[in-house]
Protein backbone atom coordinates (compact mmCIF):
# COMPACT_ATOMS: atom_id res chain seq x y z
CA UNK A 1 0.00 0.00 0.00
CA UNK A 2 1.48 3.38 -0.96
CA UNK A 3 2.77 6.01 0.91
CA UNK A 4 0.19 8.64 2.21
CA UNK A 5 1.87 11.94 1.12
CA UNK A 6 2.68 14.77 4.20
CA UNK A 7 3.19 18.22 4.45
CA UNK A 8 5.37 20.11 6.05
CA UNK A 9 3.78 19.66 8.84
CA UNK A 10 3.98 16.05 9.13
CA UNK A 11 -0.24 15.90 8.10
CA UNK A 12 -1.35 13.54 5.65
CA UNK A 13 -2.35 14.66 2.14
CA UNK A 14 -6.13 13.82 0.84
CA UNK A 15 -5.35 12.47 -2.70
CA UNK A 16 -4.65 14.46 -5.48
CA UNK A 17 -3.44 17.28 -2.96
CA UNK A 18 0.18 18.58 -2.69
CA UNK A 19 1.45 21.57 -0.90
CA UNK A 20 3.47 24.12 -2.38
CA UNK A 21 6.35 26.18 -2.10
CA UNK A 22 4.76 29.23 -0.80
CA UNK A 23 2.71 27.56 2.17
CA UNK A 24 -0.38 27.15 0.73
CA UNK A 25 -2.30 23.99 -0.84
CA UNK A 26 -3.28 22.77 -3.97
CA UNK A 27 -5.53 20.05 -5.62
CA UNK A 28 -6.03 18.51 -8.86
CA UNK A 29 -9.09 16.11 -10.25
CA UNK A 30 -11.28 15.01 -13.15
CA UNK A 31 -15.03 15.10 -12.86
CA UNK A 32 -16.29 13.89 -16.23
CA UNK A 33 -13.24 14.15 -18.35
CA UNK A 34 -12.76 17.94 -16.98
CA UNK A 35 -9.96 18.76 -15.15
CA UNK A 36 -9.78 21.27 -11.99
CA UNK A 37 -7.25 22.66 -10.02
CA UNK A 38 -8.33 24.50 -7.03
CA UNK A 39 -5.88 26.67 -4.15
CA UNK A 40 -6.27 27.58 -0.67
CA UNK A 41 -4.27 28.79 2.54
CA UNK A 42 -4.91 25.47 3.98
CA UNK A 43 -6.38 21.75 3.96
CA UNK A 44 -9.37 21.92 5.24
CA UNK A 45 -10.33 25.37 3.51
CA UNK A 46 -9.27 23.53 0.00
CA UNK A 47 -11.16 19.97 1.12
CA UNK A 48 -14.35 22.57 1.57
CA UNK A 49 -13.33 23.90 -1.81
CA UNK A 50 -13.31 20.91 -3.84
CA UNK A 51 -16.26 19.09 -1.91
CA UNK A 52 -18.53 22.33 -2.71
CA UNK A 53 -17.21 22.13 -6.60
CA UNK A 54 -18.26 18.74 -6.64
CA UNK A 55 -21.60 19.20 -5.47
CA UNK A 56 -22.01 22.06 -7.92
CA UNK A 57 -20.69 19.89 -11.17
CA UNK A 58 -23.34 16.98 -10.18
CA UNK A 59 -26.30 19.44 -9.04
CA UNK A 60 -25.61 21.54 -12.07
CA UNK A 61 -24.94 24.70 -10.54
CA UNK A 62 -21.78 24.93 -10.99
CA UNK A 63 -19.96 28.86 -12.43
CA UNK A 64 -17.28 28.83 -14.42
CA UNK A 65 -14.68 31.03 -13.29
CA UNK A 66 -14.55 34.94 -15.39
CA UNK A 67 -11.79 37.47 -14.99
CA UNK A 68 -14.29 40.14 -16.41
CA UNK A 69 -14.27 43.20 -14.47
CA UNK A 70 -17.44 44.94 -13.74
CA UNK A 71 -17.04 47.67 -16.32
CA UNK A 72 -16.50 44.85 -18.95
CA UNK A 73 -19.73 43.41 -18.04
CA UNK A 74 -21.27 46.61 -18.67
CA UNK A 75 -20.34 46.82 -21.95
CA UNK A 76 -21.54 42.69 -22.65
CA UNK A 77 -24.73 43.61 -20.44
CA UNK A 78 -25.20 46.97 -22.93
CA UNK A 79 -24.23 45.17 -26.19
CA UNK A 80 -26.77 41.84 -25.57
CA UNK A 81 -29.97 43.95 -23.52
CA UNK A 82 -29.74 47.69 -23.41
CA UNK A 83 -29.23 48.42 -27.29
CA UNK A 84 -32.01 46.34 -28.06
CA UNK A 85 -34.06 47.45 -25.63
CA UNK A 86 -34.35 50.78 -24.59
CA UNK A 87 -34.36 54.10 -26.66
CA UNK A 88 -31.03 55.52 -27.65
CA UNK A 89 -30.88 58.65 -25.81
CA UNK A 90 -31.44 56.46 -22.64
CA UNK A 91 -28.55 54.63 -23.33
CA UNK A 92 -26.53 57.74 -24.04
CA UNK A 93 -28.28 58.51 -20.08
CA UNK A 94 -27.12 54.89 -19.36
CA UNK A 95 -23.35 55.46 -20.47
CA UNK A 96 -23.06 58.56 -18.86
CA UNK A 97 -24.45 57.71 -15.23
CA UNK A 98 -21.61 54.35 -15.93
CA UNK A 99 -18.76 56.39 -16.87
CA UNK A 100 -19.52 59.45 -13.87
CA UNK A 101 -20.45 57.14 -10.86
CA UNK A 102 -19.13 53.62 -11.67
CA UNK A 103 -16.33 53.36 -13.95
CA UNK A 104 -14.30 55.80 -12.31
CA UNK A 105 -13.38 56.72 -8.63
CA UNK A 106 -15.24 59.76 -6.79
CA UNK A 107 -11.87 61.77 -8.10
CA UNK A 108 -12.43 61.00 -11.51
CA UNK A 109 -9.76 58.49 -11.55
CA UNK A 110 -10.08 54.94 -13.12
CA UNK A 111 -9.89 52.50 -10.38
CA UNK A 112 -13.78 53.06 -9.16
CA UNK A 113 -15.98 50.53 -8.03
CA UNK A 114 -16.05 48.86 -11.61
CA UNK A 115 -12.45 48.11 -11.88
CA UNK A 116 -13.26 45.02 -9.34
CA UNK A 117 -13.26 41.53 -10.89
CA UNK A 118 -16.95 40.42 -11.00
CA UNK A 119 -16.31 37.49 -9.32
CA UNK A 120 -15.04 39.42 -6.04
CA UNK A 121 -17.42 42.09 -6.01
CA UNK A 122 -19.41 42.16 -2.47
CA UNK A 123 -21.81 43.54 -1.34
CA UNK A 124 -19.74 45.51 1.09
CA UNK A 125 -18.02 46.66 -2.17
CA UNK A 126 -21.50 48.29 -3.35
CA UNK A 127 -22.19 49.44 -0.02
CA UNK A 128 -19.38 51.27 0.67
CA UNK A 129 -19.10 52.71 -2.91
CA UNK A 130 -22.53 53.97 -2.90
CA UNK A 131 -22.17 55.43 0.47
CA UNK A 132 -18.84 56.97 -0.77
CA UNK A 133 -21.23 58.84 -3.52
CA UNK A 134 -23.16 60.37 -0.69
CA UNK A 135 -20.54 61.25 1.23
CA UNK A 136 -18.06 62.75 -1.19
CA UNK A 137 -20.37 63.99 -3.79
CA UNK A 138 -23.09 64.89 -2.03
CA UNK A 139 -25.15 62.94 -4.43
CA UNK A 140 -29.45 62.90 -3.98
CA UNK A 141 -31.63 60.21 -3.25
CA UNK A 142 -32.58 59.89 -6.53
CA UNK A 143 -29.25 60.40 -8.30
CA UNK A 144 -28.71 57.15 -5.26
CA UNK A 145 -31.67 54.71 -6.86
CA UNK A 146 -30.59 55.03 -10.86
CA UNK A 147 -27.02 54.03 -9.72
CA UNK A 148 -28.49 51.41 -8.48
CA UNK A 149 -30.76 50.29 -10.27
CA UNK A 150 -28.15 50.35 -13.41
CA UNK A 151 -25.98 48.14 -11.31
CA UNK A 152 -29.04 45.82 -10.17
CA UNK A 153 -29.91 45.03 -13.92
CA UNK A 154 -26.43 44.60 -14.54
CA UNK A 155 -25.65 42.20 -11.52
CA UNK A 156 -28.87 40.40 -12.82
CA UNK A 157 -27.71 39.86 -16.42
CA UNK A 158 -24.42 38.25 -15.06
CA UNK A 159 -26.82 35.63 -12.92
CA UNK A 160 -28.92 34.66 -15.47
CA UNK A 161 -25.85 34.01 -18.03
CA UNK A 162 -24.06 32.07 -15.08
CA UNK A 163 -21.08 34.71 -14.82
CA UNK A 164 -21.76 35.15 -10.53
CA UNK A 165 -23.34 32.57 -8.27
CA UNK A 166 -25.62 35.72 -6.59
CA UNK A 167 -26.17 39.28 -7.33
CA UNK A 168 -24.88 41.01 -4.42
CA UNK A 169 -26.60 44.20 -5.12
CA UNK A 170 -29.78 42.63 -3.76
CA UNK A 171 -30.81 44.16 -0.61
CA UNK A 172 -28.39 46.80 -0.69
CA UNK A 173 -30.36 50.01 -1.04
CA UNK A 174 -31.91 49.86 2.30
CA UNK A 175 -28.30 49.50 3.72
CA UNK A 176 -27.54 53.07 1.51
CA UNK A 177 -26.97 56.13 3.92
CA UNK A 178 -30.23 58.96 2.76
CA UNK A 179 -28.48 61.66 0.52
CA UNK A 180 -30.04 64.88 0.05
CA UNK A 181 -33.80 65.13 -1.35
CA UNK A 182 -33.85 67.13 -4.37
CA UNK A 183 -36.19 70.15 -4.24
CA UNK A 184 -39.50 69.67 -5.74
CA UNK A 185 -39.53 72.19 -8.78
CA UNK A 186 -41.87 74.69 -7.72
CA UNK A 187 -44.96 75.47 -9.87
CA UNK A 188 -45.40 79.61 -10.65
CA UNK A 189 -48.17 81.25 -8.95
CA UNK A 190 -50.61 83.15 -10.85
CA UNK A 191 -49.52 86.66 -10.71
CA UNK A 192 -46.04 85.36 -11.57
CA UNK A 193 -47.30 83.33 -14.63
CA UNK A 194 -48.64 86.76 -16.10
CA UNK A 195 -46.44 89.37 -15.47
CA UNK A 196 -43.76 86.83 -17.21
CA UNK A 197 -46.50 86.66 -20.41
CA UNK A 198 -46.74 90.07 -20.09
CA UNK A 199 -43.14 91.24 -20.00
CA UNK A 200 -42.73 89.07 -22.73
CA UNK A 201 -45.42 90.36 -25.22
CA UNK A 202 -44.36 94.14 -24.12
CA UNK A 203 -40.72 93.49 -24.65
CA UNK A 204 -39.15 94.73 -28.24
CA UNK A 205 -36.66 91.75 -26.90
CA UNK A 206 -38.51 88.85 -25.81
CA UNK A 207 -41.60 89.65 -27.64
CA UNK A 208 -41.21 87.18 -30.53
CA UNK A 209 -40.83 84.26 -28.35
CA UNK A 210 -44.47 85.23 -26.29
CA UNK A 211 -45.95 82.75 -28.60
CA UNK A 212 -43.55 79.63 -27.45
CA UNK A 213 -44.11 80.51 -23.66
CA UNK A 214 -48.10 80.98 -24.44
CA UNK A 215 -47.81 77.73 -25.78
CA UNK A 216 -45.98 76.16 -23.13
CA UNK A 217 -48.36 77.71 -20.34
CA UNK A 218 -51.52 76.55 -22.02
CA UNK A 219 -50.70 73.12 -23.52
CA UNK A 220 -48.29 71.60 -20.52
CA UNK A 221 -46.60 69.59 -22.75
CA UNK A 222 -42.89 68.53 -22.18
CA UNK A 223 -40.33 70.73 -23.73
CA UNK A 224 -38.89 67.98 -26.09
CA UNK A 225 -42.67 67.30 -27.45
CA UNK A 226 -43.33 70.61 -28.05
CA UNK A 227 -40.00 71.22 -29.20
CA UNK A 228 -40.43 68.63 -32.15
CA UNK A 229 -43.65 69.87 -32.92
CA UNK A 230 -44.95 70.27 -36.54
CA UNK A 231 -47.92 72.22 -38.28
CA UNK A 232 -48.79 68.72 -39.33
CA UNK A 233 -49.23 67.79 -36.26
CA UNK A 234 -51.78 70.50 -35.60
CA UNK A 235 -55.77 70.24 -36.60
CA UNK A 236 -57.02 74.16 -36.95
CA UNK A 237 -60.47 72.56 -38.12
CA UNK A 238 -61.03 70.54 -34.85
CA UNK A 239 -58.83 72.65 -32.74
CA UNK A 240 -56.52 69.62 -31.47
CA UNK A 241 -52.99 68.91 -32.30
CA UNK A 242 -51.20 65.88 -31.50
CA UNK A 243 -48.07 64.66 -29.69
CA UNK A 244 -46.57 62.31 -32.26
CA UNK A 245 -42.64 62.50 -31.33
CA UNK A 246 -40.01 64.24 -28.68
CA UNK A 247 -36.80 66.28 -30.42
CA UNK A 248 -33.74 66.05 -27.89
CA UNK A 249 -30.49 67.50 -28.42
CA UNK A 250 -27.69 64.71 -26.58
CA UNK A 251 -24.41 63.91 -27.41
CA UNK A 252 -24.69 60.18 -28.32
CA UNK A 253 -20.91 59.75 -29.04
CA UNK A 254 -20.00 61.97 -31.83
CA UNK A 255 -20.61 65.25 -29.86
CA UNK A 256 -23.99 67.23 -29.38
CA UNK A 257 -26.84 66.72 -32.41
CA UNK A 258 -30.36 66.34 -32.62
CA UNK A 259 -32.34 62.93 -31.36
CA UNK A 260 -36.12 62.53 -32.79
CA UNK A 261 -37.70 59.78 -30.80
CA UNK A 262 -41.39 58.76 -30.38
CA UNK A 263 -42.63 59.31 -26.66
CA UNK A 264 -41.60 57.20 -23.95
CA UNK A 265 -44.66 55.66 -23.42
CA UNK A 266 -47.86 54.93 -24.90
CA UNK A 267 -49.55 57.89 -22.94
CA UNK A 268 -47.17 60.53 -24.46
CA UNK A 269 -48.58 59.76 -27.95
CA UNK A 270 -52.16 61.91 -27.14
CA UNK A 271 -53.82 64.47 -29.22
CA UNK A 272 -55.08 67.63 -26.68
CA UNK A 273 -57.85 69.92 -27.06
CA UNK A 274 -56.49 73.26 -28.22
CA UNK A 275 -58.01 76.71 -26.59
CA UNK A 276 -58.41 79.81 -28.13
CA UNK A 277 -55.99 81.27 -26.64
CA UNK A 278 -53.65 78.34 -28.11
CA UNK A 279 -55.15 79.12 -31.39
CA UNK A 280 -54.49 82.32 -32.01
CA UNK A 281 -50.86 82.26 -30.76
CA UNK A 282 -49.91 79.16 -33.20
CA UNK A 283 -51.44 81.81 -35.50
CA UNK A 284 -49.59 84.34 -34.65
CA UNK A 285 -46.33 81.62 -34.54
CA UNK A 286 -47.13 81.05 -38.13
CA UNK A 287 -47.29 84.62 -39.25
CA UNK A 288 -43.97 85.41 -37.39
CA UNK A 289 -42.13 82.62 -39.04
CA UNK A 290 -43.01 84.12 -42.70
CA UNK A 291 -42.30 88.05 -41.17
CA UNK A 292 -38.54 86.74 -39.90
CA UNK A 293 -38.12 84.67 -43.16
CA UNK A 294 -37.53 81.33 -41.20
CA UNK A 295 -37.63 78.45 -42.84
CA UNK A 296 -37.30 74.78 -41.44
CA UNK A 297 -34.58 73.11 -41.71
CA UNK A 298 -34.63 69.45 -41.47
CA UNK A 299 -33.45 67.48 -38.95
CA UNK A 300 -33.47 63.81 -38.54
CA UNK A 301 -36.15 63.36 -41.67
CA UNK A 302 -38.40 65.96 -40.06
CA UNK A 303 -39.19 68.99 -41.07
CA UNK A 304 -41.77 71.84 -41.40
CA UNK A 305 -41.08 72.86 -37.28
CA UNK A 306 -43.65 75.18 -35.33
CA UNK A 307 -41.27 76.90 -33.30
CA UNK A 308 -37.83 77.66 -34.40
CA UNK A 309 -34.58 79.37 -33.86
CA UNK A 310 -33.56 81.97 -36.63
CA UNK A 311 -31.37 79.24 -38.08
CA UNK A 312 -34.73 77.00 -38.85
CA UNK A 313 -34.12 74.43 -36.37
CA UNK A 314 -35.70 73.38 -33.02
CA UNK A 315 -35.31 74.91 -29.65
CA UNK A 316 -33.16 73.22 -27.56
CA UNK A 317 -34.12 72.61 -23.58
CA UNK A 318 -30.83 74.91 -22.20
CA UNK A 319 -30.99 77.61 -24.25
CA UNK A 320 -34.38 78.14 -23.52
CA UNK A 321 -33.93 78.31 -19.83
CA UNK A 322 -30.87 80.79 -20.58
CA UNK A 323 -33.67 82.49 -22.51
CA UNK A 324 -36.01 82.48 -19.43
CA UNK A 325 -33.59 83.66 -16.75
CA UNK A 326 -32.09 86.51 -18.90
CA UNK A 327 -36.08 87.36 -19.52
CA UNK A 328 -36.71 86.93 -15.74
CA UNK A 329 -33.50 89.49 -15.05
CA UNK A 330 -34.24 91.81 -16.80
CA UNK A 331 -37.63 92.53 -15.79
CA UNK A 332 -36.76 92.24 -11.80
CA UNK A 333 -34.05 95.10 -12.71
CA UNK A 334 -37.05 97.03 -14.51
CA UNK A 335 -39.68 96.05 -11.61
CA UNK A 336 -37.06 97.47 -9.18
CA UNK A 337 -36.76 100.68 -10.62
CA UNK A 338 -40.14 101.28 -11.07
CA UNK A 339 -40.88 100.30 -7.80
CA UNK A 340 -38.52 102.67 -6.27
CA UNK A 341 -39.86 105.35 -8.67
CA UNK A 342 -43.24 104.74 -7.15
CA UNK A 343 -42.36 104.60 -3.80
CA UNK A 344 -43.78 100.50 -2.99
CA UNK A 345 -42.56 96.99 -2.81
CA UNK A 346 -40.99 95.20 -5.71
CA UNK A 347 -42.84 92.06 -7.04
CA UNK A 348 -40.14 90.30 -8.12
CA UNK A 349 -40.18 86.84 -10.37
CA UNK A 350 -38.41 83.72 -9.15
CA UNK A 351 -36.16 82.34 -11.77
CA UNK A 352 -37.24 79.23 -13.36
CA UNK A 353 -37.31 76.68 -15.96
CA UNK A 354 -39.07 74.72 -18.62
CA UNK A 355 -40.35 72.13 -16.32
CA UNK A 356 -41.11 74.72 -14.14
CA UNK A 357 -43.70 76.04 -16.42
CA UNK A 358 -44.87 72.18 -17.09
CA UNK A 359 -45.23 71.97 -13.52
CA UNK A 360 -47.43 75.18 -13.29
CA UNK A 361 -49.64 73.54 -15.87
CA UNK A 362 -50.09 70.58 -14.09
CA UNK A 363 -50.50 72.10 -10.56
CA UNK A 364 -53.42 74.32 -12.17
CA UNK A 365 -55.03 71.48 -13.90
CA UNK A 366 -55.13 69.64 -10.69
CA UNK A 367 -56.40 72.07 -8.66
CA UNK A 368 -59.23 73.07 -11.46
CA UNK A 369 -60.56 69.66 -11.38
CA UNK A 370 -61.07 66.38 -9.34
CA UNK A 371 -60.69 64.92 -12.88
CA UNK A 372 -57.68 63.17 -12.53
CA UNK A 373 -57.77 60.79 -15.87
CA UNK A 374 -58.16 63.55 -17.87
CA UNK A 375 -54.96 65.43 -16.18
CA UNK A 376 -53.51 62.14 -16.40
CA UNK A 377 -54.34 61.73 -20.36
CA UNK A 378 -53.22 66.01 -21.22
CA UNK A 379 -49.85 65.36 -19.30
CA UNK A 380 -49.36 62.30 -20.61
CA UNK A 381 -48.37 60.18 -17.49
CA UNK A 382 -48.12 56.54 -18.06
CA UNK A 383 -49.60 56.03 -14.94
CA UNK A 384 -52.55 57.37 -12.74
CA UNK A 385 -49.89 57.24 -9.37
CA UNK A 386 -47.90 59.93 -10.82
CA UNK A 387 -50.70 62.02 -11.60
CA UNK A 388 -52.05 61.79 -8.24
CA UNK A 389 -48.30 62.53 -6.48
CA UNK A 390 -48.45 66.17 -8.66
CA UNK A 391 -52.16 66.44 -7.38
CA UNK A 392 -51.43 65.89 -3.59
CA UNK A 393 -48.52 68.30 -3.85
CA UNK A 394 -50.06 70.66 -5.95
CA UNK A 395 -53.39 71.37 -3.35
CA UNK A 396 -50.91 71.24 -0.64
CA UNK A 397 -48.67 73.67 -2.71
CA UNK A 398 -51.43 76.01 -3.56
CA UNK A 399 -52.81 75.81 0.61
CA UNK A 400 -49.65 76.94 1.50
CA UNK A 401 -49.38 79.72 -0.88
CA UNK A 402 -53.29 81.01 0.07
CA UNK A 403 -52.25 80.83 3.71
CA UNK A 404 -49.25 83.00 3.19
CA UNK A 405 -51.06 85.49 1.39
CA UNK A 406 -53.63 85.89 4.19
CA UNK A 407 -50.58 85.87 6.41
CA UNK A 408 -49.65 88.91 4.54
CA UNK A 409 -53.33 90.50 4.50
CA UNK A 410 -53.58 90.37 8.01
CA UNK A 411 -49.89 90.68 9.28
Amino acid sequence: MAEKRKDSKGRNLPDGMQERPNGTYMSRFTVKGRRFTLYAKDIESLKAKVEETKTALRNGTYIEPNNKTLNQLYDDYRETYLVKSVRETTLSNYDSLWRQYIKNDVDGKPKGIGCKKVKDLRQSDIIRGLNKFVEVRNLSDSTIKLIYNLLNGCLEFAETDRIIEYNPCKGVLRKIKKGKTKQCREALEPEEETLFLDFIESSEIYNVYFPMFTFMFYSGVRFGEMAGLTWADIDFKNNEFTIHRTCEYKNLGEGMQFVMNKPKSAAGLRTIPMVQTLKTQLLQQRQLNMIRGIHSQTVCGVSDFVFMTSKGKPFVNWGVNRLIHNAVKEYNKLETETAKTEKRQAFLLRDFSCHNIRHTVATDLCVSTNDVKSVQQILGHSSSSMTLDIYAHARQERTRATMEKLERRTG
